[in-house]
């Protein structure tokens, strides 16, 4: 009995945890003081694949670019959205999550898609995604996608986001 109730705790103590961890970071990111630097946003990326694809090993990750490319970027920053991104992704259940990086020199700006064929966004919430605090989960804070836009944000960029009944998409646009 006490084995199965420390589980319980430890679980709970698991959630609190993230919860934390999501309210800190909404309620500590300060535009102005992004630690940015040149970096391949390429390299970053497929790092960023690499380390996913062996925490998540039931998910098929792809990896894309059309060019290396310097920009300008905060790591821990976008390695926060990547991790949002892909969670949630992972939490949609997802078998498949595909990467793309690719220049967009008409508008002056570096596009990465994050793809995934897991459940739909249900259309009648999609506008409201990026708030904070909503979400559609019990156990969610609604502050990750928060996040994420206002990351992208401060480095200057946009996302935006589209579902239908094969895929998600999230679009990421960055400054050259």
């Amino acid at each position: 009995k006490a084995k199965r109730e420390a589980k319980i705790i430890a679980e709970e103590v698991r959630k609190l945890e993230f919860v934390m961890s999501n309210v800190l970071n909404y309620s500590r990111f300060l535009p102005q003081k992004l630690d940015s630097g040149n970096y391949n946003l390429n390299e970053f990326t497929k790092a960023t694949v690499v380390k996913f694809a062996k925490l998540y090993n039931q998910i098929r990750f792809e990896f894309k670019s059309d060019h290396d490319l310097t920009v300008c970027f905060s790591k821990e920053m976008m390695g926060i959205c990547f991790d949002d991104l892909i969670r949630n992704a992972k939490e949609a259940h997802s078998k498949h999550i595909w990467i793309r990086t690719k220049i967009k020199p008409k508008i002056k700006r570096f596009l990465i898609t994050i793809t995934n064929d897991g459940d739909q966004i249900d259309s009648a919430v999609l506008d409201e995604i990026f708030d904070p605090f909503f979400t559609t989960k019990t156990a969610g804070t609604g502050l990750g996608l928060s996040n994420v836009q206002a990351i992208i944000h401060a480095h200057g960029g946009n996302i935006a986001v589209e579902s239908n009944k094969s895929v998600t998409i999230f679009r990421i646009y960055l400054p050259i």
